[in-house]
Formats: structure tokens, sequence, C-alpha cells
């Protein structure tokens, strides 16, 4: 598809660069940006209305719903601990350590080792 002019003068996205802007929207996403900055930096960012920037954020959602998907509950549960038992060793170095032990609840949540909730 070549990148023909439309509307406003805005050169439409060949699927390059189509993929290149969901993959900018997932790591938005993964850095739990709310929507109305998602649309905002994209926005001004490509020059593209906010209706677009929705498509590539349904885009981008469907790619997340999909590699989880396919991912096994253990092999997802094994990665959120490896992520934790870094965020906690990290915490721990920068002496900020009531990050840490949030870090060890949630593994301990993930385990199902927790005792009782009061």
């Amino acid at each position: 598809m070549s990148a023909d002019t439309y509307g406003k003068g805005v050169k439409k996205a060949d699927k390059e660069l189509s993929a290149r802007r969901v993959d900018k929207i997932i790591e938005l996403i993964s850095l739990c940006k709310p929507y109305s900055e998602i649309v905002r930096e994209c926005s001004s960012e490509w020059g593209v209305s906010t209706r677009m920037i929705e498509k590539y954020i349904q885009k981008a959602r469907a790619v997340i719903r999909e590699r989880f998907d396919q991912m096994d509950r253990k092999d997802w549960v094994a990665s959120a601990l490896e992520k934790l038992e870094k965020v906690a060793a990290m915490s721990i170095e920068s002496r900020q350590h009531s990050n840490a032990i949030g870090a060890l609840g949630l593994s301990a949540k993930l385990l199902q080792i927790t005792g009782r909730e009061n």
C-alpha cells in the first residue's frame, strides 16, 4: 500500500508504520498511561485523529490479549514471580523497603501462601 495523502495532508500509514504505532501504544499501556494521555501523546506525535488512535488502541489490546491467551497460567505466574523478585531486590538495594514488602506480598498472593485476611 502506498503512502497516499488524504484528509488534511496526512499520509496514510503503511503496514510497517501501523505496526510501530501499535507497538508504541502497547508500550504506553504497559506503563499504565491513562487513555486520555495515550490519545494526547499519539495525536501530537503522529498528527492523526482521535478516531484513528482509538483503532490503534483496539489493535494494541487485541495483540496483548493474543499474547496472554497463548501463555499458560503457570508460565505467567512464573514470569510474574521473577519480575517481583527483581523489584524486591532493587527496592532493597535502593532502601525502599516498603516497595520490597509490597513485591513480596504480591508474590505470596500469587503463590497462595498468604495468611488469613482481616
